[in-house]
């Protein structure tokens, strides 16, 4: 699937390649899966026939309200369901982007659209995590973005957010 495409293991610091690409293939599936059923028009799919070089641009464009968005599908494997106080995680914040985070459980095999966030909410709830920090089980391994599951916006509100306009989503995540 991801011939050639390698990434970093934060847990053991080593090169890895198939089993990320493949949780993240998961999350995507998911989140196509979720999109799907809200009746939300999807544009481009992340999905290609070779694997063999990394697009880093490869989301979800869809329309909603005649409005064109890009989503990151940012997928986390754990091997327990998702709770309000686990951690998301993006490398970057960019405000072109929604993000949509889905927790993968490796023991049920299930995969969990667990919400979704704009730039604005992404920079005011998310905390920097520096290379080199510790948690409970592994150090950092580059720098990244944190926010709780408690901390983003609910599944049931992708279609309604989606309909305002841009500033208007901004100033009611700022309200909450």
């Amino acid at each position: 699937m991801c011939a050639g495409a390698k990434t970093r293991n934060f847990k053991h610091g080593t090169l890895q390649g198939e089993e990320v690409y493949t949780i993240g293939k998961i999350g995507e599936f998911a989140a196509g899966k979720w999109l799907k059923e809200l009746g939300v028009a999807i544009l481009h799919k992340p999905f290609r026939a070779s694997y063999q070089f990394f697009h880093p641009d490869d989301d979800f464009i869809i329309e909603v309200a005649g409005q064109h968005r890009q989503l990151e599908i940012r997928t986390k494997a754990r091997n327990v369901d998702p709770r309000p106080d686990f951690d998301c995680c993006s490398d970057c914040i960019k405000p072109h982007l929604t993000y949509v985070f889905v927790s993968y459980n490796r023991k049920t095999a299930e995969a969990a659209i667990v919400g979704f966030a704009n730039e604005a909410l992404m920079r005011r709830k998310t905390r920097p995590v520096l290379r080199g920090a510790g948690n409970c089980n592994f150090n950092h391994k580059a720098n990244e973005y944190n926010i709780t599951i408690g901390d983003l916006t609910n599944p049931e509100w992708f279609v309604p957010s989606m309909c305002l306009p841009t500033d208007s989503v901004k100033r009611a995540v700022e309200v909450l």
